[in-house]
C-alpha cells in the first residue's frame, strides 16, 4: 500500500482533554512505578474482554494479572507509556503501551518467556505480520517506537481518549528522537483511531486464513490484525 502524506500532528499538554466523558475531563499521565499495578488491572479488565484472541484460550485471570503486573512495571522503566486518569473520579480512564521497536520483549526476563508461551499463537500471528514488512537490522534503537496497545474502560469509549492518548506518545517519543511509528491494531475500532492520528496501513493479516502447526486457531474470530505506521 502506498504510504499516505504525513499530515503532521499535534503536541498534547500532558493535562489536555479531548472533550467531556461520563465521568469528567481524562489527564494524560506517565506510566510509572506507582500507577504499574493499577495499570495492570485495567489491562487484565480490557485485554481479557475485547481482545478478539483471548476467547479462543480463556485465560485464567488470576494468572494473566500477575504477569500483567510485571509487565506494565517493565513498561513503566522504558518512560515510553501513558494512562489516561479521569480527574474527577480519580481512576484510570485509558492506557497506551509503547516500546522502543529494537527492544525484544523477551529479553525483559524468564516471566515474558512465560506470557509468549501462553500467547503464543497470537504473538506469532504478530510477528509474522511484522516480519513481512519490518527489516529490524535497518532499525537503529531509540528510532522506531512500538505502540504495541492501547485501550480503555468501557464507560471512556468514544470520546476521543484513544487519541488523546496516542498523540501523547508521539510527542514524548519525538522529544526523545524517535522518528517513526509502527502500531497493531487487532481491531476495527483501534484501527480507526490511529487513522485520525495520521497512521497508515501497511499490511494485514486475516484471523480466518493465519494457521501455526496446520491448526487455524482463530478461524472463528472475524477481522484480522492491521500492522500500521506513521512519521513522527
Amino acid at each position: 500500500m502506498e504510504p499516505t502524506k504525513n499530515p503532521g500532528y499535534k503536541r498534547v499538554p500532558a493535562n489536555s482533554s479531548p472533550g467531556e466523558s461520563p465521568s469528567g475531563n481524562p489527564a494524560c499521565i506517565p506510566l510509572t512505578g506507582s500507577n504499574s499495578d493499577k495499570a495492570a488491572r485495567l489491562y487484565r479488565e480490557v485485554f481479557l474482554a475485547d481482545e478478539p484472541t483471548t476467547h479462543t484460550r480463556s485465560p485464567d485471570p488470576e494468572r494473566f494479572l500477575h504477569y500483567a503486573k510485571l509487565y506494565t512495571r517493565f513498561l513503566a522503566g522504558k518512560n515510553l507509556s501513558f494512562m489516561a486518569r479521569d480527574e474527577r473520579a480519580q481512576t484510570l480512564a485509558g492506557f497506551i503501551f509503547c516500546v522502543d521497536m529494537k527492544e525484544s520483549l523477551e529479553s525483559a526476563g524468564e516471566w515474558t518467556t512465560l506470557i509468549v508461551e501462553d500467547f503464543r499463537e497470537a504473538m506469532t500471528m504478530i510477528n509474522e505480520l511484522e516480519n513481512r514488512y519490518i527489516n529490524l537490522a535497518d532499525i537503529s534503537p531509540g528510532s522506531v517506537l512500538h505502540i504495541f496497545q492501547v485501550g480503555l474502560g468501557r464507560k471512556y469509549r468514544g470520546h476521543g481518549i484513544a487519541q488523546l492518548l496516542i498523540h501523547r506518545a508521539l510527542a514524548n517519543a519525538q522529544e526523545n528522537g524517535f522518528r517513526k511509528a509502527f502500531a497493531d491494531c487487532t481491531n476495527p475500532a483501534s484501527r480507526r483511531s490511529f487513522e485520525r492520528c495520521g497512521f497508515h496501513e501497511v499490511g494485514f493479516s486475516s484471523y480466518e486464513e493465519f494457521s501455526l502447526d496446520g491448526d487455524r486457531y482463530f478461524s472463528e474470530c472475524e477481522g484480522g490484525i492491521w500492522l500500521m505506521a506513521r512519521d513522527i
